[in-house]
């Protein structure tokens, strides 16, 4: 009889035993299961303000070399383009904080532009650690860093430009204003307008769409794709390739180019454009021979101030060279054997901009 109550006892503290480790099995799974919530979100986040951060420096370091006085803002509103934990990346947002440092250039340093996001982000179920608020803090700094050798994809415009020709505006009329005012490229410096003649019918045209790559790639519906995507007329990440000096690139020979960029809303967004483009030796002076493939020897940027269409095509795009920061790769130019070149391609290369650091961050409850 004491046996068989032993026994039932014994079983009751069994199930309860039992019952108790179930529930702190569940409490333990609850607790896990909240913890990683919290850490994949505040991962989430911080991976959100890293690119929110690196493309506010980038454009920053970009600025600067146009116009210093403006990188700051250029900066703080390319930041604000970005979205963290489903706010805009802007001091404007609850709880969030964009700071900008600028370090001016001087002879021995290009200057930098430094880049800090913060951000509170609540996590309601890792209330349990105490825990409901956590600081995601990152840093990214950029900074120029020489001539481009290698611009990366999505940047180039799929207009390659013969340095070597001199050009006549695409409507027969003179070029550029140069020593004679009809000069080749190689004879102009940054801050000078200069006139990128189109007109297949021309006999001193000196550019040519180009589809930034072999001759498979001088296809008219590829190129004008990477023209709406120069263009910002559409966003698809890899339309344009990276080029870099020395790669051979073919021409296109037709004028279907010229009657898509001639279409109100590419014109439009042509006349508000920095175009990067790729300069070329044509093997004709007098001009832009287009029956091979040419090799890039650098590249060129062109404040577009002027765009000239005739019979629905546009035949001359004319701008003013700057100094214009890519992304890319650094390096010396092509080495052309004509010293002149050379010292052309050195004067008028835009500038690489990078990132100084990778993104830099830390995070922090209460």
């Amino acid at each position: 009889m004491i046996a068989a109550k032993r026994r039932r006892a014994g079983r009751a503290e069994e199930g309860i035993l039992g019952q108790f480790c179930l529930l702190a099995l569940i409490i333990i799974g609850f607790a896990l299961g909240a913890l990683a919530l919290e850490t994949g979100h505040v991962v989430g986040v911080t991976a959100e303000l890293s690119n929110a951060a690196d493309a506010a420096a980038i454009a920053g370091a970009q600025q600067m070399m146009d116009d210093p006085d403006l990188a700051e803002y250029h900066a703080l509103t390319v930041a604000a383009l970005h979205r963290a934990d489903g706010r805009e990346v802007s001091s404007n947002s609850p709880d969030t904080s964009v700071t900008v440092v600028i370090t001016q250039p001087t002879a021995l340093d290009p200057g930098r532009v430094q880049v800090t996001a913060e951000m509170q982000i609540e996590n309601t179920l890792a209330r349990i650690f105490q825990r409901s608020a956590e600081t995601v803090v990152v840093t990214s700094s950029a900074a120029p860093g020489g001539m481009v050798r290698k611009v990366f994809q999505d940047q180039l415009f799929p207009l390659a430009v013969a340095g070597n020709v001199e050009p006549a505006g695409g409507d027969g009329s003179s070029g550029s204003a140069g020593s004679d005012g009809n000069e080749e490229l190689f004879e102009y410096t940054v801050g000078q307008p200069f006139t990128l003649n189109l007109d297949v019918a021309s006999p001193d045209r000196n550019a040519a769409f180009t589809g930034l790559g072999g001759q498979n790639t001088a296809n008219m519906n590829v190129i004008k794709a990477m023209m709406d995507q120069a263009l910002g007329l559409q966003d698809v990440d890899g339309t344009i390739p990276a080029v870099e000096v020395g790669q051979l690139i073919a021409q296109h020979s037709g004028t279907a180019g010229a009657v898509h960029l001639a279409q109100p809303s590419r014109l439009n967004a042509l006349l508000n454009s920095d175009l990067v483009l790729p300069i070329v030796i044509s093997p004709n002076s007098e001009n832009f021979s287009f029956s091979q493939p040419t090799q890039v020897v650098g590249f060129f940027a062109l404040d577009v101030t002027n765009v000239t269409v005739n019979r629905g095509k546009v035949v001359a795009i004319t701008g003013t060279i700057i100094d214009k920061g890519v992304k890319g790769i650094n390096g010396e130019p092509a080495q052309t054997e004509i010293a002149q070149w050379d010292e052309a391609l050195r004067a008028i290369s835009p500038s690489t901009v990078r990132l100084v650091w990778n993104t830099d961050s830390s995070s922090s409850g209460p």
